[in-house]
């Protein structure tokens, strides 16, 4: 029995090319299974009686955008934004002083949601006025 070398060799050269391949890690942050990592709060400040400023730091490369949750007393989180994964804020105008409020941001790529990240909770107090006066017009009217 005669072995033809020139068959051979290209049949020999697959096996060591497969033998030699090492398996790669495919990595699908879209897919649901793939955990992302939360992002990490880092502030939250208020502008006057006017606006909330929260802030965080991402933590996953994999990040498409941002979810912005907020909560009031003891009613669920509600997205109250989503934002492009290079904003690491988000400006709140949208809320009632004198109420405390509970903040979350999640990380997110397509339909994948990270966990909850930690949650900062502020309370916007309306300012009491400070340069009222009171003068009597006349018995019955004050100004």
């Amino acid at each position: 029995m005669s072995i033809n070398m020139n068959r051979l060799s290209p049949l020999i050269l697959l096996v060591i090319v497969l033998l030699s391949c090492e398996e790669l890690e495919v990595i699908n942050p879209a897919d649901p299974n793939y955990e992302l990592k939360a992002p990490v709060l880092i502030s939250t400040s208020s502008q006057a009686d006017s606006a909330i400023v929260i802030s965080w730091r991402n933590t996953d490369e994999y990040t498409r955008e941002f979810q912005v949750n907020r909560n009031s007393d003891s009613s669920s989180y509600v997205t109250i934004a989503l934002v492009q994964k290079d904003v690491l804020s988000y400006v709140d105008t949208s809320f009632i002083t004198d109420v405390p409020y509970s903040y979350t941001v999640l990380s997110k790529v397509s339909e994948n949601l990270s966990d909850n990240s930690n949650v900062l909770e502020i309370e916007v107090i309306f300012p009491v006025p400070s340069d009222l006066s009171l003068a009597t017009i006349r018995d019955s009217e004050i100004q």
